[in-house]
C-alpha cells in the first residue's frame, strides 16, 4: 500500500501543477496583495508630514479668575450653591470668592441642606457649580483639621470646542492623539478644568482654607502650565491609517480567499475529492495538503508585506509605516492571520457546493466580518473589554483591532515590540496585540472545528423531504440549499396542517437524511432606542486612576518644609507612583527627559510642580484628561502639610502610643492561654460568652481610662493639632 507520506507528496505535486497551469492567477494571488499595500505605500508619499523644530512652550496661566464664564450662552447665574448648611462652611465660601476670586460680577453663595438637594438644583439651574461637603459636616461648628470637598460642575461644557461634550471622568488618559494634542491651547483644551471655573473654585477655597490654618503663613501664588514639547515629526497620515491600513488589508486578501474556496468548490463541484475518497485518500490527508499549498503562498505574500510597511520607501518623509516596529514581531502577526485566513475558507467552503457561487457568497462573507470594527472604530475606547473579545471571533475585526493597536503603539514612539506584545497602547483599554493574535489562534480552531463538523458525507433525500412537505403544502418549493442546510418558505396560510406535517417529517427523519428540523416565525423586529444620555462617574483628584506616574517637583531655598510635604505624600503612594526632586529649571529637565524617552513622557509625567517663595507652578502633560486639578491640588495640599506638620505629627503619634495599648490587652489572653488558666476556668463551669463579655467590659474601661489620661496630658502641654 502506498504510504500517507507518499498521498501526501502527490497531493502537493497536484496542487504544484495546477498552480502552474493557472500561472496568472498565481501571481496576482501571490502579488495583489502586496500591489495593494504598494499603492497605500505611494499615496502616504504623497502625504507631506512636518517636523517641528523648535520645542513648544505654552504660556502661564493665572487660575483666580472667572471672566471666562462672564461671556458664555447661555449666560450663567454668578451663584456658588453647596451643601451641607452650615454656618463655618458658609463663611470660608465667602471669603473665598470674596478674597480669592477675580470677576467683574458678584458671586453669590447659596447654601443647600444635603447633597441630594444640591444636586437637583444643579439640575435646574445653571449655576457656575457647586461645592458639595460631606453631610456629617452640618452639625459642625468650626472647620475640620482636614478638609473634603467635591467641586460640581455642570455635566456638558460650556467650552466643547470640536472635541467632546462632557467631562469624560470615565477616561484618564486621551487613548490616542498623533503629535500635540490641542497645540495651541495653553489651558489644554478639553475638558477645559482651567476655563470652566473648575481649578478657580479649587483654588479659592484651597487658599481660604490654608489662610484659615496659619494666617501668618507668606502663601505664594499658585498658576498653571503645561509641560513643554521637544522638537518633533508629526505624521498626519498616522492617524488615518488606524482605519485605513486595516481595510487596505482587507482588501488585499479578497481575492486570495475567493481563489481558496472557489478551487476547493471545483473539486467537490466536478466530484473529483469524492473520486480521491474512493481511491483510498483520508479526509485528513485532503485537508492537510490544501493548507500547505494555502500557507506556502500566503508566506511569500505576507513576507513582502511586511518588508513594505518596514521599510522606507517613500522620497518625501524619512518615515516607514512601522518606523519603530520590530519586523518579526509584525511577520508573526500576519502569520497568525494567514492561518486563520486558510482555516476560513476551509469554513466557508463546507457549505458551498457550486465554485460561482461561492466565490460570491465568500467576497461578502470576508468583507462582513470586518462589519464590527467599521461600524465600532469610532467608539473603540469606549467598548467593553467583553464586546472586544465577542467581536474578535470574526477575523478580520480581530485583525483590524491588532492594526489599529500597531499605529497607537507607532504614534507613541515605541513600536509594537516582544516585550510589548502583552501590553495595552493606551491606558485604559485591557485589549493588546497579543490577545488579538491568541484571537486568531481561537478563531481558527473554531472555524476548522465549524469545517469539520459540517462537511456533504451524510446524504438528504431532497426529493422525499420535498414530497412529504407538499401532501399539505401543494406549492411548496426549495428556498435554500446551502451546504448541510435545507430550508423552505412555508405559508401561513397553511397554519392549521403545521402539526401533522412536522409530525410525519420527525417521524420519517432517519429515511430522509435529516439530523434536525426546526420552524421560526418571522415578524417585524423589535426596535428599542438607548437614551443617548449617561450619568458620569464621580472622579477622585488622586493617583489612583493612573498604573504608574513620574511626578517632577523643581525645588528652590526657603522650599525645604514644602519639598518634605511632598515627599512625605508620595512615600504613601504606590510604588509605581514617583517623585522626582530636581534643582533644575523644569522646562528644561521636561524637554531633556522628553527628548531620551518620549514614549516614557507621554506614558508616565502626568504633573510636576515649581516651588517659589513668590509663584508656584503646577505643571501638566493635557495628554491626561484630568491631569490639572490633580497639579494644583498636589501644591496646595503640600503647602497645608508643611504649614500644619504638627497636625500630621500628632495624629501619628496617638496611632503609635494606642498600638502598645492594644498589644497589652493580646499578651494577657495568650498568657491565659498558654498556662491554661482559661481552660481551667472552662473546666470549673465558668459560660464562655461571659467569660468574653467580662472580658471585653474590661478591656474597654482599660482604655477609657487611658484616652482620659492622654486627653489630660494634651491639653496641660497645649500640642497644636
Amino acid at each position: 500500500m502506498t504510504s500517507c507520506w507518499s498521498k501526501f507528496v502527490l497531493l502537493l505535486w497536484k496542487h504544484w501543477i495546477i498552480q502552474k497551469r493557472r500561472c496568472m492567477e498565481t501571481v496576482f494571488e501571490i502579488l495583489g496583495p502586496v500591489f495593494c499595500c504598494a499603492m497605500f505605500m505611494a499615496l502616504r508619499g504623497l502625504v507631506v508630514s512636518d517636523e517641528v523644530l523648535k520645542p513648544t512652550i505654552l504660556d502661564r496661566l493665572n487660575i483666580g479668575s472667572l471672566t471666562d464664564l462672564e461671556g458664555t450662552f447661555p449666560p450663567e447665574s454668578f451663584s456658588v450653591a453647596y451643601s451641607p448648611q452650615n454656618e463655618a462652611l458658609e463663611d470660608l465660601l465667602n471669603n473665598a470668592v470674596e478674597d480669592e476670586i477675580l470677576t467683574f460680577r458678584r458671586v453669590t453663595i447659596i447654601p443647600l441642606v444635603n447633597a441630594r438637594e444640591l444636586e437637583s438644583l444643579l439640575m435646574q439651574n445653571n449655576y457656575i457649580g457647586g461645592i458639595e461637603f460631606p453631610d456629617s459636616y452640618a452639625n459642625r461648628t468650626d472647620l475640620p483639621q482636614k478638609l473634603r470637598f467635591a467641586v460640581r460642575l455642570p455635566g456638558e461644557l460650556r467650552f466643547t470646542g470640536w472635541t467632546f461634550g462632557n467631562w469624560r471622568t470615565n477616561f484618564m488618559v486621551v487613548p490616542f492623539v498623533q503629535g500635540l494634542r490641542n497645540a495651541n491651547q495653553s489651558d489644554g483644551g478639553s475638558p477645559n478644568y482651567f476655563r470652566e471655573g473648575f481649578l478657580t473654585l479649587q483654588a479659592a477655597i484651597s487658599r481660604t482654607f490654608i489662610r484659615r490654618q496659619n494666617a501668618d503663613y507668606p502663601l505664594p501664588d499658585v498658576s498653571l502650565q503645561r509641560f513643554p514639547n521637544p522638537p518633533f515629526y508629526e505624521d498626519k497620515m498616522l492617524i488615518n491609517m488606524e482605519w485605513l491600513l486595516p481595510m487596505i488589508i482587507l482588501i488585499s486578501f479578497v481575492y486570495t480567499c475567493i481563489n481558496t474556496v472557489k478551487f476547493i468548490t471545483i473539486e467537490k463541484e466536478k466530484q473529483l475529492k469524492e473520486a480521491m475518497k474512493i481511491m483510498g485518500l483520508p479526509n485528513w490527508l485532503h485537508w492537510t495538503a490544501w493548507f500547505v499549498r494555502c500557507l506556502i503562498l500566503q508566506l511569500i505574500t505576507f513576507s513582502l508585506l511586511v518588508f513594505l510597511i518596514s521599510a522606507n520607501l517613500t522620497s518625501n518623509t524619512i518615515l516607514s509605516v512601522f518606523e519603530n516596529a520590530d519586523w518579526t514581531v509584525l511577520w508573526f502577526f500576519f502569520f497568525t492571520y494567514s492561518l486563520v485566513t486558510i482555516c476560513f475558507c476551509f469554513m466557508m467552503s463546507v457549505f458551498l457546493d457550486k465554485a460561482n457561487t461561492a466565490a460570491k457568497i465568500v467576497g461578502i462573507m470576508w468583507i462582513l466580518f470586518a462589519i464590527p470594527f467599521s461600524i465600532a472604530v469610532q467608539d473603540y475606547d469606549e467598548m467593553a473589554m467583553g464586546t472586544k473579545i465577542v467581536s474578535s471571533l470574526l477575523s478580520n475585526t480581530a485583525m483590524s483591532f491588532g492594526i489599529m493597536n500597531m499605529i497607537r503603539l507607532e504614534a507613541s514612539q515605541v513600536g509594537l515590540q516582544w516585550s510589548n506584545l502583552f501590553s495595552p497602547p493606551s491606558m485604559g483599554d485591557d485589549f493588546s496585540v497579543g490577545l488579538v493574535i491568541v484571537m486568531f489562534v481561537v478563531d481558527a480552531l473554531l472555524y476548522l472545528a465549524i469545517a469539520l463538523y459540517f462537511e456533504q458525507d451524510a446524504h438528504c433525500d431532497k426529493q422525499r423531504v420535498v414530497g412529504i412537505l407538499r401532501k399539505y403544502i401543494p406549492e411548496v418549493r426549495i428556498e435554500t440549499d446551502i451546504g448541510t442546510e435545507l430550508s423552505f418558505v412555508l405559508r401561513e396560510d397553511y397554519l392549521k396542517v403545521f402539526q401533522p406535517m412536522l409530525e410525519e417529517l420527525e417521524d420519517n427523519m432517519g429515511s430522509c437524511g435529516i439530523s434536525s428540523c426546526e420552524i421560526s416565525l418571522t415578524t417585524m423586529e423589535e426596535v428599542f432606542l438607548r437614551p443617548a444620555g449617561r450619568d458620569l462617574p464621580e472622579l477622585k483628584i488622586n493617583f489612583d486612576g493612573y498604573p504608574a506616574s513620574l511626578t517632577v517637583l523643581e525645588t528652590s531655598v526657603g522650599q525645604e518644609s514644602v519639598t518634605n510635604a511632598f515627599r512625605d505624600r508620595f512615600r504613601q503612594e504606590a510604588q509605581q507612583h514617583q517623585l522626582v526632586v530636581t534643582d533644575e529649571d523644569m522646562s528644561t529637565y521636561i524637554l531633556n527627559k522628553a527628548a531620551q524617552d518620549f514614549a516614557t513622557f507621554n506614558t508616565r509625567y502626568w504633573v510636576g510642580a515649581s516651588l517659589n517663595s513668590s509663584i508656584c507652578t503646577a505643571w501638566f502633560n493635557n495628554k491626561a484628561y484630568h491631569s490639572a486639578p490633580l497639579a494644583v491640588n498636589l501644591i496646595y495640599n503640600a503647602i497645608l502639610q508643611s504649614i500644619c506638620l504638627d497636625c500630621f505629627r500628632l495624629a501619628f503619634n496617638t496611632g503609635f502610643a494606642m498600638a502598645f495599648v492594644s498589644a497589652l490587652f493580646i499578651l494577657f489572653y495568650i498568657k491565659e492561654r498558654t498556662s491554661r488558666t482559661k481552660l481551667l476556668q472552662f473546666v470549673n463551669g465558668v459560660n464562655v460568652t461571659l467569660f468574653w463579655a467580662i472580658s471585653y467590659l474590661w478591656d474597654y474601661l482599660v482604655f477609657v481610662l487611658s484616652a482620659l489620661f492622654y486627653i489630660v496630658t494634651l491639653a496641660i502641654i497645649q500640642q497644636d493639632g
